[in-house]
């Protein structure tokens, strides 16, 4: 599901960034606080939990993977989760631009606080 990057990984991985995407909370229609982002690059998938600085693969064409992402926060409603991955709108600039992995997951650090 996810598998950690290692520093040479991180340091060598450089392609266009396709989209990003967040955890959003249906009935509170916001962005899961803590929760990582998904940075869609056009060969690879990767996972950035930007709170503890770490970076993951992530095979999104595995959907226990993408599932494994929304287990474990907070719920908003009592009658059960209501969590999905949607586009992270305030990094759109970000979109279509080459970056590393590294550079992309400090840059969205901006847009989160």
């Amino acid at each position: 599901m996810f598998h950690a990057m290692t520093e040479q990984e991180i340091d060598g991985f450089e392609d266009y960034l396709a989209d990003v995407l967040c955890v959003w909370d249906c009935y509170e229609q916001e962005r899961v606080t803590g929760s990582p982002l998904v940075l869609r690059f056009e060969s690879a998938d990767v996972v950035a939990d930007l709170e503890m600085g770490d970076l993951y693969w992530i095979d999104s064409s595995n959907e226990a993977s993408v599932d494994a992402l929304v287990v474990g926060y907070e719920q908003s409603d009592a009658e059960g989760p209501c969590l999905t991955l949607v586009r992270f709108e305030s990094a759109a600039r970000m979109v279509g631009e080459k970056w590393s992995a590294a550079h992309a997951s400090r840059a969205l650090t901006n847009y989160i606080s």
